[in-house]
């Protein structure tokens, strides 16, 4: 296996953060290797928010680290330069938001690739959606028009380097060749043991949780209690953004 493989292979969601500062020069690496992540159209449809303020960070996700980066769908860039050059930019809302989150997201997995590689530790998060998004969006004082906070990246030295808790991984009904396929009957079971054991590490919690509440299987608290029904927050703040008609 490669260094590159490597990297990808030991990636894991880090939540307890050393207070050691990450060099600027390695900053500003990992953010240039990101904004070279291949994007729809060369228009790079997206901005990344950079916070290095603890209080600003916590605000913005709940979490602290070294630095935050926040990855953000945004079409402003591309509006102020048809504007100035007195041209006509055309829009397809639903576009514009699916293929600007795609570039988003790629260039946040690419700054996690790139930490990596200079053992700098990152957690992937979607705490920016936990948090108010008036406040969110007067706090990074970013547009409220075609701009929205897809994913963000928390960067900072591990407090605990030598801990070794990587989640387990499906591939069977994940990765599919040729044509899709169902999983069967005896997959579906392999897949709700690999989720109950105490080894594999696939689920969000330990199974201490789930069984001290109760369940037999990891899957029916997964089901029952964590994907229980939610408010839908998004569709306001992406039709303010004019993403949604």
């Amino acid at each position: 296996m490669n260094e590159t493989l490597k990297s990808i292979h030991n990636l894991r969601s880090e939540r307890q953060f050393s207070s050691k500062p990450i060099p600027q020069e390695d900053l500003e690496a990992i953010l240039e290797a990101a904004v070279r992540t291949a994007n729809s159209s060369s228009r790079q449809a997206y901005s990344v928010m950079v916070l290095t303020d603890k209080e600003k960070m916590k605000a913005a996700c709940g979490y602290t680290g070294a630095a935050l980066l926040v990855f953000c769908v945004d079409q402003n860039r591309l509006i102020d330069i048809a504007d100035y050059m007195q041209q006509d930019y055309k829009r397809s809302a639903t576009i514009d938001f699916i293929t600007g989150g795609t570039d988003a997201v790629l260039a946040a997995q690419t700054a996690t690739i790139a930490a990596a590689s200079l053992g700098i530790a990152s957690l992937i998060t979607n705490g920016v959606h936990r948090q108010n998004f008036d406040a969110l969006y007067e706090l990074l004082d970013m547009p409220k028009e075609y701009c929205f906070p897809m994913i963000g990246v928390l960067l900072g030295y591990s407090a605990n380097p030598e801990a070794k808790h990587y989640k387990g991984r499906m591939t069977k009904g994940v990765i599919h060749y040729d044509s899709y396929h169902h999983l069967t009957e005896e997959e579906i079971e392999e897949e709700i043991a690999a989720f109950d054991s105490r080894e594999g590490k696939f689920g969000l919690t330990s199974y201490t949780q789930w069984e001290g509440m109760g369940f037999k299987h990891y899957y029916e608290w997964f089901y029952q209690v964590w994907n229980g029904e939610q408010e839908d927050i998004f569709y306001p703040v992406l039709k303010e953004a004019k993403f949604f008609r």
